[in-house]
């Protein structure tokens, strides 16, 4: 197994819905990409005497996303951001990883947009999206 580190990994939105063309957001520092679950249904009847519950599949939630990015905000992007979770609207999103040609697109909600301003240290924005539907992986 050949290890890597992160750096290179880029994430981005689709610029205007369904045209296909993604905006990189810049200066990304942290990224944690999805990871997904599924509900379990419990499908235990009368016919199971040895005292077990029986459970089937149930519905996959595909979970959330974070990212921090250094904050500046003079910058078009956190406006851009700020509009996007305003808008209340699903947005495509891409993940390219680094040192890969496998890409990860999402339909997803801005549901969090936090600001750090420490006294000493440099300002950052962490923004959380709720995937919704079904994570796409493919080749670029």
């Amino acid at each position: 197994m050949a290890a890597k580190i992160g750096l290179g990994t880029t994430v981005g939105y689709e610029t205007t819905p369904a045209s296909g063309t993604y905006t990189t957001v810049g200066e990304v520092i942290e990224f944690s990409p999805p990871s997904s679950s599924m509900d379990t249904v419990d499908a235990t009847d009368f016919s199971h005497v040895d005292g077990h519950r029986r459970f089937i599949a149930g519905l996959i939630d595909a979970g959330e996303v974070s990212f921090t990015l250094h904050y500046d905000p003079a910058l078009t992007v956190y406006g851009a951001l700020d509009t996007i979770y305003k808008a209340r609207v699903q947005r495509k999103w891409r993940f390219a990883y680094a040192g890969s040609t496998v890409n990860t697109v999402i339909d997803a909600l801005v549901t969090g947009l936090g600001r750090a301003v420490p006294m000493d240290d440099k300002m950052t924005m962490e923004v959380t999206l709720k995937v919704s539907g079904l994570m796409v992986e493919a080749a670029s």
